[in-house]
């Protein structure tokens, strides 16, 4: 196994980052930690609140880079055979 396929496994899924998040933020509510341990705890949120926003981001990028190459094919076609309408049917 490659070592981005390796580190790529190892890393939690966005799924699990969120849980985390959404754990610590009751951790927080809850109010029974020391000062000290609730700005740990504060920041670990910190943490993965901007993973998770990188994570969002990218899969943002990824697709408004589809969307895009999907309007070029179909653009693409609708050149090839201007006939067709966009369900596909001739008009």
């Amino acid at each position: 196994m490659s070592a981005a396929r390796k580190a790529a496994a190892e890393k939690p899924s966005f799924e699990v980052r969120l849980a985390q998040l959404e754990a610590l933020v009751e951790d927080l509510e809850s109010g029974e930690w020391s000062l000290e341990d609730g700005v740990d705890k504060y920041r670990q949120g910190v943490e993965l609140l901007r993973t998770l926003q990188t994570s969002l981001a990218s899969a943002e990028l990824k697709v408004q880079k589809l969307t895009e190459e999907l309007r070029q094919e179909l653009a693409a076609l609708e050149e090839e055979e201007p006939g067709l309408a966009e369900d596909g049917e001739p008009h």
